[in-house]
């Protein structure tokens, strides 16, 4: 379960979004504002089929719902849920270097009056366990996804984590930049989080 908080700034009147990318747009007006609350709220249960070890790929199946915690009236959300299926593959590239990779399809709640697509879903990047200290883990990853909106750019990110685990269960917090690399995606984000693995 992910749950989140969300600050946003110059985010166009009119505009909604998705996570932290443009779900839908306003008019042609310039004018911009902040909005500050909670995120959505998603759920994800993923199955290892095969594991990263003895030179094979994991894979994993895996499903998504994406519950509107969101305030709509704000844009920071939708209003609607969201369902997600897909796969992911991760391997090992020496002792240190974790490759992954993520494949999705999305059906997005579409609110009334809107034109909201279902869209493919991806994400591709690298983790890599600093050796003298197995606790810290630095990630770089591109996500990105295709639009909502027909005629619009999809989002497109760049995103380097840092995760610090304070327990060999995989306890612990992160830290993330985000550059956005399209129009469809918001110019820069950074956040904090943590996660409790029982």
């Amino acid at each position: 379960m992910t749950l989140a908080y969300e600050s946003v700034s110059g985010l166009p009147q009119g505009a909604t979004l998705a996570g932290s990318n443009l779900s839908s747009r306003g008019g042609t007006q310039t004018q911009t504002r902040s909005a500050s609350g909670m995120g959505d709220t998603w759920f994800t249960v993923r199955y290892s089929a095969t594991h990263a070890r003895d030179g094979r790929i994991g894979i994993h199946p895996y499903a998504k719902v994406k519950i509107a915690t969101a305030s709509h009236s704000a844009g920071l959300g939708t209003g609607q849920n969201d369902y997600e299926a897909g796969l992911g593959f991760d391997a090992r590239a020496g002792y240190y270097t974790f490759p992954f990779a993520h494949i999705g399809y999305r059906l997005v709640g579409k609110p009334a009056n809107s034109n909201l697509q279902n869209i493919a879903t991806y994400d591709f990047g690298a983790s890599y366990v600093l050796p003298r200290s197995q606790a810290n883990i630095i990630t770089a990853m591109f996500s990105g996804s295709q639009s909502e909106q027909k005629g619009y750019a999809g989002p497109a990110d760049l995103i380097v984590a840092w995760n610090h685990n304070i327990n060999p269960q995989g306890s612990g917090f992160q830290l993330y930049f985000d550059k956005g690399l399209s129009n469809g995606s918001a110019s820069y984000g950074i956040g904090l989080g943590g996660q409790i693995v029982f």
